[in-house]
């Protein structure tokens, strides 16, 4: 989804761009990409494997959202640009 949205971004020549994503990347079913998975598992050995599921997790829509704000500010497009995190209670 993250490159999806750095896609439009980059290929926008039409201002204002209005872009929703919602990152759903931290609900049930517990699962995490294998590679952030094993640096929880390295970094927080003490932790159980669901919590070191739910940080891998959480860095998955951080790294994300650092992909679109990158992408925004390549494009100059920053310094007007709203951007809201919901987070889930």
């Amino acid at each position: 989804m993250a490159a999806d949205m750095v896609q439009i971004i980059r290929e926008d020549d039409i201002r204002p761009l209005f872009l929703f994503a919602s990152l759903l990347v931290v609900h049930d079913m517990i699962q995490a990409p294998t590679e952030l998975l094993a640096v929880y598992e390295k970094a927080m050995p003490g932790w159980c494997a669901d919590k070191q599921k739910l940080a891998a997790m959480s860095s998955t829509a951080d790294n994300a959202t650092a992909q679109v704000f990158s992408a925004l500010k390549e494009q100059r497009m920053w310094n007007n640009t709203i951007l809201v995190i919901a987070l889930p209670l």
